[in-house]
């Protein structure tokens, strides 16, 4: 009470000075007005002021006072379906109590969904995929055994959409030796999107095996073999995510892949498209089911062989003697037998010289010319041979320190003396290859293009 009449005083005061100012300057009186009017207005000012900060200050007592220190958490029951990730029998809701602190408008405590109690009779647990796939590499070559894969699905989401019918064929030597064909019984019906391209009813997979029992018998039948299709990646994908999910790990898909698209686009790039229904009109293949697990697989494998034939064409075209056909073939046994992946390996012929590649140079030979056949090593390499090899200095074009000749009637044997020396570099080149490709796709791009490159001998046909 003292305070606001004290308020009342000091606001009179200061008009009161204020107003004789004002009178002072109408009669005349210049110096009165300055004397009167200086201390009127700052005594108002001072007044203004102050009201002002109390006000702020009373209000922020007031905001405090409105949550008490010892206020009870409030308690809501909320309700909601089967926890994510767990599939049930029955959809029957799962309660959980949410606490609310009123207190603490910003911070809510809940229990996790994952937390929900889980039902006794659930029948399948889902795990939640990994953020990159552990599969093989993409190879640009024709192996002699390989399992031709095709997976027809529900949609075109591997994390979300599922497996309807797997087909599969097992080739040795290029003969197909044994089939693999199975419908799989989805959780989510066929959509009828899906029903209208592949022909698949949901009656049709009513009695089908889950898709469990389905990937253990293709995991059997797959082995240690190079997974063939078209766009297969597309079907390791789905074989991929759909292991991972229903066995929480998926580590034995690391199989290196061949994509028949890509032979396709290399070696019929007048066709009007590279789609697989447009690949067998183009070709003339005989189909009696389109979009179908297992004809798609005799499809791709007759696209697999057009391609192959095309290949070896241009491979014929290089036109090797018999000297450079023995260096090819006994390079690429070093390699394999050292447990090295040839699918990198490539050889080139060029002003008499037959150059091996991997990506970047690995090993340069002369085979045509009066001198004889040579290979180029550098000095450091020419140290660890034995003392009674031929060698000579290199000339600045060839891009060494010596010329280690090699005997024209024991070729086979000399290479194998090399062996270490091949094996290094080889070792050295797919080291660069490797981090080459991890810098970017773009990269990746460049490292596929070389594998096609028709100016390079292919010695994996």
């Amino acid at each position: 009470m003292f305070k606001k009449i004290l308020f009342v005083i000091v606001f009179l005061v200061g008009l009161l000075y204020c107003f004789y100012s004002l009178l002072s300057f109408f009669i005349g009186d210049l110096m009165t007005f300055f004397f009167m009017f200086i201390p009127g207005g700052s005594i108002l000012y001072l007044w203004f002021m102050n009201k002002k900060i109390l006000k702020s200050l009373n209000t922020s007592k007031t905001t405090q006072n409105i949550i008490p220190k010892d206020s009870l958490p409030i308690e809501k029951e909320i309700t909601t379906n089967a926890t994510p990730d767990i599939i049930l029998k029955d959809s029957s809701p799962v309660k959980k109590n949410i606490t609310t602190n009123i207190a603490s408008a910003t911070k809510t405590t809940a229990t996790s969904f994952c937390d929900a109690p889980i039902k006794e009779n659930a029948v399948s647990v889902t795990y939640p995929l990994p953020s990159e796939r552990l599969i093989g590499k993409s190879v640009f070559s024709f192996p002699k055994n390989y399992v031709m894969v095709d997976v027809e699905t529900t949609g075109l989401d591997p994390s979300n959409n599922e497996i309807i019918e797997i087909g599969a064929l097992k080739i040795t030597d290029g003969n197909v030796i044994d089939s693999f064909k199975t419908f799989v019984k989805p959780i989510n019906s066929i959509p009828s999107k899906i029903t209208s391209i592949t022909g698949i009813t949901n009656n049709m997979v009513a009695d089908a095996p889950s898709i469990k029992t389905v990937l253990m018998e293709f995991k059997s039948f797959l082995s240690d073999n190079y997974i063939v299709g078209y766009n297969v990646l597309f079907d390791i994908k789905f074989l991929h995510d759909s292991y991972y999910k229903n066995f929480g790990n998926c580590d034995w898909l690391s199989h290196d892949y061949i994509d028949v698209l890509r032979f396709c686009r290399k070696y019929f790039k007048s066709a009007p498209n590279h789609k697989l229904t447009t690949m067998i009109d183009y070709l003339n293949i005989d189909v009696k089911e389109h979009h179908r697990a297992l004809a798609d697989c005799y499809a791709t494998l007759e696209c697999y062989n057009n391609c192959k034939e095309r290949a070896l064409k241009e491979n014929i075209r290089f036109e090797l003697n018999s000297v450079e056909k023995l260096c090819i073939d006994t390079v690429k046994k070093i390699l394999e037998e050292n447990n090295f992946d040839s699918s990198y390996l490539r050889f080139q012929l060029s002003n008499n010289y037959l150059t091996s590649y991997c990506l970047y140079s690995h090993l340069k030979i002369k085979t045509r010319g009066r001198l004889g056949i040579y290979v180029i090593l550098n000095k450091n390499e020419v140290s660890t041979l034995d003392s009674d090899k031929n060698y000579d200095h290199a000339t600045k074009s060839e891009q060494g320190d010596y010329r280690v000749f090699l005997s024209a009637d024991n070729l086979r044997n000399d290479l194998y003396l090399l062996q270490m020396i091949i094996c290094e570099r080889y070792t050295s080149c797919l080291d660069s290859l490797n981090q080459y490709v991890a810098n970017s796709s773009r990269c990746k791009s460049t490292v596929d293009s070389y594998l096609i490159d028709s100016r390079f001998f292919n010695p994996n046909l």
